[in-house]
C-alpha cells in the first residue's frame, strides 16, 4: 500500500484505554507493532494522537527502542482560542439554524469554554443544550474552584441571602393563606420548598449514565437491521473488554482452553468464586469449518463437566441447514452443561451498549468513573442483562 508517490498514512486515535492496568499486555504489543511498522514500511507516516500525560505514561512502559522511533517528532497542539471554539459550536448548530446566543446563556458559555479539550467543550455544550432545550438536568460537574476576592464573596453571600429571603417570604404567605383558608395550600409542596430534595452525587452520576444509555440504546436499535460485518474475534474482544472492566467491581479471572492443535471457536473462560463460565462465538458461515469447530467445542464440553458452556451465534446470520452441522448443534443443546444460543436483538444491543459505555469512559467521552458507570447495569433491573450473571452478579430486585 505504500509507494514513493503515494505514501501510506496511518493515524492511531483514542489510545486512552491502553493506559489502563488490565490493558498492559495490549499496550506492549501495540508498541512492538508500531516499531515494526516504522522499521519495515517505507514511505509511510505514522501518527499517534493522545493527551500529553498519556504519552508520558506510555514512555514508562515502552522500552527505548520503541520510544526512540515513535517520538522522533512530537507536535504539541495548543488549545484553540475561545473565538475558535465558539466557531466550532456555531458550525455544530448550523443544522438547527438557531443562533448560539438563543440557546446558551453567558454563564453557560463560560462553563463550556473553560473545558480543557475540544471534545470536553462539545460534550459540555451537549449537556447544556439538553438542559436548555429539553429540560434534562445537568450532570454532576467538576467545577474549577478559584479563590474569590472580598467583593466577590460579599456578592455571592448576598445572592444566597436574597434567594433564601424570597423563598421564606413565599412560604410565610402560603402559611398565612392556609390559616385563613384551610386546605387551600399544598403542604407537601410547601415542605419541599423548606427542605428541598437534594440529590447525592451518586444519584446525579446514575441519572447521567442512564441518560447516556437511553440515547445510545435508541441509536443501536435504529441501526440493528443494517447488518455489519460480524466476526468471532471482534465479539470475543468486546466480551473480554467488558469482563476486564467488571473486574474493577468484582474480581474475576480470564483464561482460555486449548484442545491440542484443534481449532476451537473464539472463547474466554470466566473464572468466578462459584463456577467457571466458558463463552464462545461461532459466526462463520455454516460450512465445514463451522462443523469442525463446534465439534471441537462439544469435545471440550465433555472434558470439563464442572464448567458451564455457552456458544453464541448472531440470529441475523445464515441459518444452519447442513445435516451434520445441525446434529452438532443439537448435541450441544442436549448436553448437561452446554448450550447453543442465537444472539437476539436484545442480546446484541446489550453487548454493544456495555462495550461502548466502557470505551467512552476510557476515552473520556463520558465524564464519569468506570465503576459508577458499570454499577448502573447491575443495580437497575431495566439495564441488567443475563450476561452479567456470568461475572458473578445477580439480577437486582424491582
Amino acid at each position: 500500500l505504500s509507494t514513493l508517490d503515494e505514501p501510506l498514512i496511518i493515524i492511531f486515535d483514542q489510545l486512552e484505554g491502553l493506559g489502563l492496568p488490565h490493558n498492559q499486555e495490549i499496550l506492549l504489543n501495540f508498541g512492538e507493532t508500531i516499531k515494526e511498522i516504522f522499521t519495515h514500511v517505507p514511505n509511510s507516516l505514522i501518527i499517534l494522537n493522545m493527551f500529553p500525560e498519556r504519552w508520558e505514561q506510555f514512555k514508562t512502559t515502552f522500552d527505548n527502542s520503541i520510544t526512540g522511533r515513535v517520538s522522533q517528532y512530537q507536535i504539541h497542539l495548543q488549545r484553540p482560542q475561545e473565538e475558535e471554539l465558539l466557531s466550532i459550536l456555531k458550525v455544530k448548530l448550523q443544522v438547527l439554524d438557531v443562533p448560539l446566543e438563543r440557546i446558551f446563556l453567558p454563564e453557560d458559555l463560560e462553563v463550556i469554554l473553560e473545558q480543557k479539550s475540544i471534545r470536553e467543550v462539545l460534550n459540555r455544550a451537549a449537556n447544556y443544550y439538553d438542559y436548555r432545550v429539553r429540560q434534562i438536568p445537568l450532570p454532576s460537574m467538576k467545577v474549577n474552584i478559584r479563590k474569590l476576592d472580598g467583593n466577590e464573596k460579599i456578592e455571592q453571600q448576598l445572592r444566597v441571602l436574597l434567594s433564601q429571603q424570597q423563598m421564606l417570604t413565599e412560604v410565610l404567605v402560603s402559611m398565612i393563606k392556609e390559616i385563613q383558608v384551610p386546605d387551600s395550600v399544598d403542604m407537601e409542596d410547601l415542605i419541599k420548598k423548606l427542605v428541598p430534595d437534594v440529590k447525592t452525587e451518586e444519584q446525579q452520576k446514575q441519572e447521567y449514565v442512564i441518560e447516556y444509555l437511553t440515547k445510545q440504546k435508541a441509536h443501536l436499535e435504529g441501526q440493528y437491521n443494517n447488518l455489519p460485518i460480524i466476526s468471532d474475534s471482534d465479539d470475543i474482544g468486546k466480551l473480554k473488554t467488558i469482563a476486564e472492566a467488571f473486574n474493577h467491581i468484582k474480581p474475576i479471572k480470564l483464561t482460555l482452553y486449548r484442545l491440542g492443535r484443534k481449532v476451537l471457536p473464539e472463547h474466554i473462560v470466566i473464572e468466578t468464586d462459584h463456577q467457571n463460565y466458558v463463552m464462545g462465538f461461532l459466526q462463520v458461515a455454516p460450512n465445514a469449518a463451522f462443523t469442525s469447530r463446534i465439534g471441537n467445542f462439544n469435545e471440550l464440553v465433555c472434558l470439563h463437566p464442572q464448567d458451564r458452556f455457552g456458544l453464541f451465534r448472531d440470529e441475523r446470520l445464515t441459518e444452519i441447514k447442513g445435516t451434520v452441522a445441525k446434529e452438532k448443534v443439537g448435541q450441544l443443546k442436549n448436553s448437561a452443561n452446554g448450550k447453543f444460543v442465537l444472539f437476539t436483538k436484545q442480546d446484541r444491543i446489550h453487548l454493544e451498549l456495555t462495550y461502548k459505555l466502557i470505551i467512552d469512559i476510557q476515552n473520556k467521552d463520558l465524564d464519569v468513573d468506570l465503576e459508577s458507570g458499570l454499577k448502573v447495569f447491575i443495580s437497575n433491573q431495566e439495564w441488567y442483562h443475563w450476561l452479567f450473571s456470568m461475572f458473578g452478579f445477580t439480577k437486582p430486585p424491582v
